[in-house]
C-alpha cells in the first residue's frame, strides 16, 4: 500500500461510500419487492449489505453524536 495524506484517504472513503449506494439503489431497482423468487432475495440481501457498508462509511466520515450499544459488559 502507498502512503497517501488524510485528503487522500478521506476521498477514497467518500468514493467507497457513494460505490456502495449506487450498487444498494441497483440492488433495489433489479427485482420486485413482492418476488419471492431466490434472486430477488439476493438482491435484497445484496441491497441491505451494501447499505450497512455505505452506513458505516458515513460514520467514519461524520460520526454521530448518538451511542451504540456494543454489546460488550
Amino acid at each position: 500500500m502507498t502512503d497517501m495524506d488524510a485528503a487522500q484517504l478521506l476521498d477514497r472513503i467518500r468514493r467507497a461510500r457513494d460505490w456502495a449506494r449506487r450498487r444498494e439503489q441497483e440492488s433495489i431497482t433489479t427485482y420486485a419487492p413482492s418476488d419471492d423468487s431466490s434472486e430477488s432475495f439476493a438482491a435484497t440481501l445484496d441491497g441491505v449489505i451494501h447499505r450497512v457498508v455505505a452506513d458505516v462509511l458515513d460514520e467514519i466520515l461524520e460520526p454521530s453524536s448518538e451511542e451504540r450499544p456494543t454489546g460488550r459488559s
